[in-house]
């Protein structure tokens, strides 16, 4: 194991590229949660979400990139995995689980 980030923000919530080349993650360095990707190479973070962001997964066929806006706001965003536009793909209000499933 190593680390692939660096500085002191807080950066939470990792996630697999699906080709395994990238690292998503959530991190506070821009001053708010936004989401951001590392190569599991090196360690040079690129930003990929610029209206927040939080607890992302990539698309199966790897084009896209989607997300919370945070850990409280309701609906699934998504931005193509290369930057572009940020799109609300579903706009359901958040459901108390319990436990389960909360951020």
């Amino acid at each position: 194991m190593r680390r692939v980030t660096t500085g002191d923000s807080d950066d939470v919530v990792p996630s697999w590229s699906r080709d395994g080349r990238w690292v998503y993650f959530v991190s506070n360095r821009s001053g708010e949660n936004q989401v951001w990707k590392v190569p599991a190479e090196e360690a040079k973070a690129v930003q990929v979400t610029r209206k927040g962001g939080f607890a992302a997964f990539e698309s199966i066929d790897g084009r896209y990139l989607y997300y919370a806006k945070s850990r409280d706001a309701s609906g699934i965003w998504r931005v193509p995995v290369d930057g572009g536009e940020e799109i609300q793909v579903l706009d359901q209000p958040m459901q108390d689980t319990g436990a389960i499933g909360r951020w």
